[in-house]
């Protein structure tokens, strides 16, 4: 029996993101714009620009999104906009899940919430990335080969 996939729409939808009305917009795919916007002296931008997502310490797309006025920016990932945007969210739950694992899959489809107490173990560990591993820890990492052995005749 096949599968059941999920059903992808052709076209992209927009929506507002809360608190930037008429600034940015987030898509169902996980991308983000900036909107033209008139200034004092006419058009700022000419065209809607999608903004350049940047990678977060924990591997989470974030884009950094201001207020206007000279304001400093704040930083949001990319998947909590898609989520807020577009999943209700009736138990108020606090943390964005990727159903896939894939962190840079920020598609409406691969998000869902999810309360503290079911963080999956790998978001609840923290690595330390600087940390030497033990040649049992090297073993256990995929695509590890045992380091060939030096079976020359030299000693004979």
């Amino acid at each position: 029996m096949p599968e059941k996939t999920e059903w992808v729409p052709l076209k992209e939808e927009w929506r507002d993101i809360s608190g930037y009305e008429n600034v940015y917009k987030v898509s169902d795919r996980g991308k983000v714009k900036k909107l033209r916007q008139r200034g004092e002296r006419g058009w700022k931008y000419k065209r809607a620009m999608l903004l350049r997502q940047t990678r977060s310490d924990n591997g989470r797309r974030t884009v950094v999104l201001y207020r206007g006025g000279g304001s400093k920016g704040k930083a949001v990932t990319v998947s909590r906009l898609v989520a807020i945007a577009f999943l209700p969210n009736p138990q108020n739950y606090n943390y964005v899940r990727h159903k896939d694992g894939n962190k840079r899959n920020n598609w409406v489809f691969n998000l869902e919430w999810i309360k503290t107490a079911n963080l999956p173990k790998e978001m609840k560990q923290t690595v330390n990335p600087k940390k030497k591993l033990t040649t049992e820890e090297r073993s256990q990492l995929p695509g590890f080969r045992w380091p060939m052995q030096d079976y020359s005749m030299g000693g004979l």
